[in-house]
């Protein structure tokens, strides 16, 4: 039998990122289940727009940061911006975690985004 200690520095690191490139995509999914089955929907607030950023040979997409209260609590989140449509004030439907307030997406982003709520503005 092959020990860990016994396998190379490269081929360790393989084997790790083999095992983190694994990881995130499980991660997310858990993540989706556990917003799906405690969904609560609010409206928020856009607060700030930023733009897609070039670093090195990546790009990052743009994003809007929006904030949203529960039972008296606020709570910040983000997700993709609408290029032409977003602006600061404006009014966002939100899907979060009832379980954790804290975690949030827009509901544009939201898988069952059907369940969500029209927008008041």
């Amino acid at each position: 039998m092959i020990r860990w200690k016994d396998l190379s520095p490269a081929l360790k690191t393989i084997i790790a990122t083999a095992l983190v490139i694994l990881f995130v995509p499980v991660a997310r999914k858990i993540n989706d289940m556990s917003l799906h089955r405690n969904a609560e929907f609010t409206q928020g607030e856009i607060v700030e727009l930023t733009e897609k950023q070039h670093q090195e040979r990546f790009y990052y997409g743009a994003k809007v940061v929006y904030v949203y209260s529960v039972n008296g609590v606020k709570y910040t989140g983000s997700g993709d911006r609408a290029m032409n449509t977003d602006r600061i004030g404006d009014p966002i439907a939100i899907v979060y975690n009832k379980a954790k307030p804290a975690k949030s997406k827009p509901c544009r982003e939201y898988k069952y985004s059907q369940n969500c709520p029209e927008v008041r503005r």
